[in-house]
């Protein structure tokens, strides 16, 4: 293998496989010259280096580059790279961490839909929800209506757990792509499909031959009353469901089922 260095800047390139160019510490391109390197990569982003060399009893062997400059082989010790960048395997770069710290030190997931680490649209509350995980344990830093806010609460949570190994949503420059807002509307609240009376919580009763309103809540049921009025139940109901729920209460008024009482 050729090994090209430049001794003015104090590091060596590594030729890999894919065009992929490594660089070490000069004085490790001993350890590294032992073996031949390979680039691998995961959704389409470089993920590792790997070497393999053949051992004297013709075993292929293989070590992720970063491990073999620290000399750690046991799987159980976690290696993050400052930069996040798998190819600077300099010392300077490389830092024993916890599996949680090395996690903390990645960029967005190809799942997040809202551009901002560790922010999530919650659809039950139709707010930004900021989640971290540390040592298996799960922190919630609050509901925002705003998603900066919300970004910056991450930021704040993530230095206070994680210190140096905190990667930001400032870090990463998240603050400056705007989503798609369509995506974080509140849900618009329907009728159920066995709903006749077209007013939410009233339903006709045979027994009385009136509109009985009633409501659930935290388990429990609550009968409010019999009406001769459609609509005068259905307000009922929206008094009743205002009284539990505050302003999270779904309405009849605000559904536009009922017009309001001027």
């Amino acid at each position: 293998m050729s090994l090209y260095w430049f001794n003015q800047i104090d590091f060596a390139y590594v030729p890999t496989t894919r065009e992929v160019v490594a660089y070490v510490d000069i004085e490790d391109l001993d350890l590294v010259s032992e073996r031949s390197w390979q680039a691998s990569f995961k959704r389409g982003k470089l993920s590792a280096i790997t070497g393999w060399k053949t051992c004297d009893t013709g075993r292929r062997t293989s070590a992720r580059m970063h491990r073999e400059i620290l000399g750690l082989y046991d799987p159980r010790i976690h290696v993050d790279h400052k930069d996040r960048n798998p190819a600077n395997n300099q010392r300077k770069n490389l830092r024993i961490c916890s599996n949680s710290q090395n996690k903390c030190n990645q960029g967005l997931s190809t799942s997040n839909s809202t551009g901002r680490k560790g922010v999530f649209w919650n659809k039950m509350s139709c707010k930004f929800e900021v989640k971290l995980q540390k040592e298996g344990r799960q922190y919630s830093a609050g509901l925002f209506d705003d998603l900066d806010e919300a970004a910056r609460a991450y930021d704040q949570k993530a230095i206070e757990l994680f210190g140096e190994f905190a990667l930001t949503n400032a870090d990463l420059d998240t603050y400056s792509v705007t989503p798609d807002m369509s995506k974080f509307r509140p849900r618009q609240p329907s009728l159920c499909s066995r709903n006749t009376s077209g007013r939410r919580g009233v339903r006709w009763h045979k027994a009385s031959r009136k509109w009985q309103s009633r409501i659930k809540h935290k388990e429990r049921e609550y009968h409010i009353g019999y009406f001769d009025d459609l609509d005068e139940a259905a307000r009922a109901y929206d008094k009743k469901a205002v009284e539990l729920y505050g302003d999270s209460a779904k309405t009849n008024e605000s559904m536009g089922l009922i017009l309001p009482i001027d």
